[in-house]
């Protein structure tokens, strides 16, 4: 992947329909508005859950649980990779479906993550029948610090100083709870994120701020066409700014979403609007009027049944939401990292 200050398109799409109370004006020709969100205080509890239905051993440690190379064994998730890139795959004790991986890369230019020291993170990686799971140890000067698992979403924040993360969790006495937090890894301190549908997907972490969103939702009312919401949350969990996103077509949701890395007060939306082309709109969270939409040329588009993410790449560095213009590149074959064929970076503002 190139050095520029980048971030990239990846998040799968995800297609449903649930209900949520939520209010918006729509315009006609601007998919983006603010929402109400009402957030339950009792939400940032967590949620009692019943034990995960993932590839982990429910008490999972991998100081304790015992574990053996299995060296033909090759993770669904890296299944599509060349041969020197894959990692090396484990047998679990007593999961005998299961195949883990450490440290392991689900695209050929995923890297490990390395913490500014004295810390550390070992992550493993659980794959069977196409679920997947992970678990993350911490450590400090060489001891055990932190271990996390049963994670189904996670990220970390640019700084690496942050990991927010979904996973199940159980009590010394009491059930599973579903948890959703920011983890201050230097003070192993959280902030609580609402368990909700509305907020149910991971879309993107920067230093400062989280971005959720839930799935599709029918039109009805005032609501001219199917929609998502979009959450923004501060450090502390608390909710900043709630967006209504419009589906173009009952099929065209959002492919991607987030904030620009360099202006954290401007979110990004883009979809597919057309046989060859997507649309990037960025939208000012604090000023309803504050808006732009960025055209750009994707051939074959209109063929991708997901997501954009192996067909379009985008560099964010120099875009701002009143000026700058936006890098990107886009894959012929729709394959992005596992064929290489990226086309030249192009511009677009």
């Amino acid at each position: 992947m190139s050095k520029l200050t980048s971030k990239r398109i990846t998040w799968p799409l995800i297609v449903g329909l649930l209900g949520l109370a939520t209010t918006a004006a729509w315009g006609d020709d601007w998919p983006i508005s603010f929402a109400k969100l009402a957030v339950p205080s009792a939400a940032y509890g967590g949620v009692e859950h019943k034990a995960p239905h993932d590839c982990q051993p429910e008490s999972f440690d991998p100081k304790i649980t015992r574990y053996r190379l299995a060296a033909s064994a090759v993770p669904a998730t890296a299944a599509s990779a060349p041969a020197a890139a894959r990692p090396a795959a484990y047998a679990v004790e007593g999961a005998d479906e299961t195949v883990m991986t450490i440290n392991s890369r689900n695209r050929p230019d995923d890297v490990k993550t390395t913490l500014p020291e004295p810390y550390a993170v070992t992550t493993y990686l659980f794959a069977c029948g196409g679920q997947v799971s992970q678990a993350f140890e911490f450590d400090k000067n060489d001891k055990r610090y932190a271990l996390y698992t049963h994670v189904y979403q996670a990220a970390f924040s640019p700084d690496l100083k942050k990991l927010v993360l979904f996973n199940y969790a159980k009590p010394y006495i009491g059930p599973w709870q579903e948890l959703r937090r920011i983890i201050n890894i230097s003070k192993r301190s959280f902030a609580a994120l609402p368990v909700m549908n509305e907020t149910a997907f991971l879309a993107d972490v920067g230093n400062d701020r989280v971005v959720t969103y839930g799935l599709f939702v029918r039109a009805s009312g005032r609501q001219k066409s199917p929609h998502r919401i979009a959450a923004v949350w501060g450090p502390d969990g608390q909710l900043v700014r709630a967006l209504s996103l419009s589906a173009q077509a009952a099929d065209r949701p959002a492919d991607a979403i987030g904030l620009l890395p360099n202006e954290p007060s401007t979110f990004y939306h883009l979809s597919r609007t057309g046989e060859n082309a997507c649309t990037l709109r960025l939208q000012d969270i604090q000023h309803a009027e504050g808006r732009r939409a960025i055209a750009l040329a994707v051939p074959g588009a209109a063929t991708e049944a997901a997501g954009l993410g192996a067909r379009v790449q985008i560099d964010f560095g120099a875009l701002r939401l009143k000026d700058g213009a936006v890098k990107y590149r886009v894959s012929a074959s729709g394959k992005g990292d596992v064929a290489n064929d990226w086309g030249p970076w192009q511009t677009a503002q």
